[in-house]
């Protein structure tokens, strides 16, 4: 709880100044989830309700080229008391121009759309959770400096260069680069794409910081990691149509095994029907090499049918079925129980 005490007391000094906009908003969301493994006699069927992260969003207007943003989610853990409190971000953006801007701070890597557009409120997402592959490699946050560009020319183009740690602490990993570069031709239409270079000194040291991922690391080996990530996002949500494509390309290297490559990808659809129903379909594939070091082996498709109700623009129902099962094309699979899956989601911001 440090850290909401120090968000509100940060709260309180800024609008006692009365110099300074300052904005909250609150995100949150909670899930029933029933999951059935028919092949998995031990627990075959599993379920119940679940209180999602609760995130405080602030911004602050600070001078005509400076402005505040952070993120502090407050989220559900195995401790004592149920509960972590975590920074998502806290970064200071310079307003260079009308078009360019110079960030620093804790920020997400804008290295593909889902990164870059959504956060941790849930009631903006199109699908109950994030594609598969932020569990995995998706380098979601990172420390130190950006410059940006948006709305560039006839096409809108945009850019972000970032140069930062993933970790929490200097000492852990070495330096990451993340680039990316988007068009926007038409409102609601994007193209991007986005490249991302990590070195990690001590695999075994830097999975303690890398959030919820850190579950499917790769905890026996404490060796180096280099890890070059390629990304590609189309989205398009206009009029009634909704569609979202996120691919990525996995190149890494480790001083044990060598080289390996590992894919996934995330396609989502949705129709909009008389304004508050999104009736959707996913898909979402994540494939790792037989070589991969950095994260756990996995073969995984998971496909998805729901739909969305959206009473206003804070807060929607989603109901969503799933099916997870094994790469039909990868003998490394065969042996991959099928899990079955509802969920029904509340989410909300206010």
């Amino acid at each position: 709880m440090k850290y909401l005490i120090a968000l509100l007391f940060q709260l309180s000094v800024l609008s006692l100044l009365g110099q300074k906009k300052v904005n909250l908003q609150v995100f949150g969301s909670l899930l029933y989830e029933f999951n059935a493994i028919p092949s998995d006699s031990l627990e075959p069927y599993t379920g119940g309700f679940e209180i999602q992260e609760q995130d405080f969003f602030v911004t602050a207007n600070l001078h005509e080229r400076w402005d505040f943003l952070g993120e502090f989610i407050i989220r559900p853990d195995q401790s004592m008391s149920g509960f972590s409190a975590g920074i998502m971000r806290a970064r200071m953006k310079y307003k260079i121009n009308e078009n360019h801007s110079f960030l620093f701070g804790r920020m997400h890597s804008a290295v593909n759309y889902w990164n870059d557009v959504y956060y941790h409120g849930r009631v903006l997402f199109p699908t109950v959770d994030r594609p598969l592959n932020f569990k995995y490699y998706l380098p979601m946050h990172f420390i130190g400096a950006r410059i940006q560009g948006q709305g560039i020319g006839k096409y809108n183009f945009g850019y972000d260069l970032s140069l930062g740690n993933r970790s929490l602490t200097s000492d852990i990993d070495a330096l990451a680069y993340v680039a990316s570069f988007n068009i926007q031709p038409k409102n609601g239409v994007r193209w991007m794409l986005g490249y991302s270079n990590d070195q990690f000194v001590d695999l075994s040291a830097a999975n303690m910081f890398h959030g919820p991922t850190v579950t499917y690391h790769n905890h026996d080996y404490d060796g180096e990691i280099k890890l070059n990530q390629l990304y590609f996002s189309f989205a398009r949500f206009r009029k009634n149509f909704e569609f979202l494509n996120e691919t990525v390309g996995v190149y890494s290297v480790s001083d044990s095994l060598g080289a390996s490559t590992s894919f996934s990808n995330y396609t989502y659809a949705g129709y909009r029907i008389k304004d508050q129903w999104i009736p959707y379909a996913m898909i979402d594939i994540m494939s790792i090499g037989e070589k991969e070091l950095y994260v756990r082996r996995v073969e995984t498709l998971k496909f998805a049918l729901g739909c969305r109700y959206e009473y206003s623009p804070l807060v929607n129902l989603r109901l969503q079925l799933e099916n997870y099962s094994g790469l039909p094309w990868r003998p490394s699979s065969e042996g991959q129980k099928d899990k079955f899956e509802v969920k029904l989601q509340l989410s909300y911001a206010f």
